[in-house]
């Protein structure tokens, strides 16, 4: 109920308006319930996504096996945690893990690439393709240089005057 009073009200649980609508508590099956009885529900949930959106980060999924009593509680209560309360755990976990890159400039020969697509039995690795050559200064980076918002590289065509304002990085 609470998520798709989210969704009609175009709100996160923290600021919607804790209201009862009759034809969205029948689409639930929640037409038995009061009012008051749903706006306490609501309230206990609201609450509830408030203290696990605190504790979250005291749980290492990493270190808790798959099976056991930590697993089964968290198994029980993942339909009470609202999706916007799991969003803000994850972009707060992808900005924990984002670091300052290194910015890298590539060479990419586009002549090679041409020659490949002409012929591709000449080069059956693909290493000269536009791909292959970005993977190939790539591939030896560790994971945690690519664990960033900013922009990891800018491109430099071998033999051409093209600087890389945008167009050559996409």
């Amino acid at each position: 109920y609470a998520a798709r009073l989210c969704e009609l009200q175009h709100k996160n649980v923290y600021s919607v308006a804790i209201t009862v609508n009759p034809k969205l508590a029948g689409e639930l099956n929640l037409e038995h319930l009061t009012s008051d009885e749903i706006t306490w529900r609501f309230v206990q949930l609201r609450q509830f996504n408030t203290v696990f959106r605190m504790m979250h980060g005291f749980i290492n999924p990493t270190d808790s096996p798959r099976t056991g009593p930590l697993a089964d509680m968290l198994s029980q209560v993942k339909p009470l945690i609202f999706p916007s309360v799991v969003l803000d755990i994850l972009r707060a976990n992808v900005q924990l893990s984002n670091r300052t890159g290194d910015h890298v400039k590539i060479t990419i020969n586009r002549r090679k690439a041409t020659q490949h697509r002409l012929d591709p039995s000449k080069d059956p690795s693909a290493k000269n393709s536009l791909f292959g050559q970005i993977h190939s200064l790539l591939a030896p980076k560790p994971p945690a240089f690519f664990r960033t918002s900013k922009r990891l590289w800018s491109v430099v065509f071998a033999g051409e005057g093209a600087d890389d304002v945008g167009g050559p990085y996409r």
